[in-house]
């Protein structure tokens, strides 16, 4: 995880190694079902794409977007998860507007 993780989470990243469910226990409730189906398509595809809303510490709810791709050794076995989330709440919020 990189530093620009703990702004976007809003959690440090040290609570992200001590607890490696956290990511997950942050997205909104509505919003598992489509992130479930998210990583499936990353194992399925390569790389997928999804938009969710998780839950900050403060209980206020940020909307990401979440681009995710498979690492795979030689021999084609998954070893990693690369991604990039960022925060899509102010796009959001002035899609809701209109």
């Amino acid at each position: 995880m990189s530093p620009s993780a703990e702004a976007v989470y809003g959690r440090p990243i040290s609570k992200f190694f001590d607890n490696p469910n956290l990511w997950s226990e942050v997205v909104y409730p509505e919003d598992k079902a489509t992130v479930e189906a998210f990583f499936a398509d990353i194992f399925e595809a390569g790389q997928a794409e999804c938009e969710y809303r998780i839950i900050m510490p403060d209980g206020s709810v940020r909307w990401l977007i979440d681009r995710t791709w498979l690492i795979q050794d030689e021999g084609g076995n998954a070893i990693r998860l690369d991604g990039i989330a960022h925060d899509i709440t102010t796009r959001k919020l002035a899609q809701q507007t209109i």
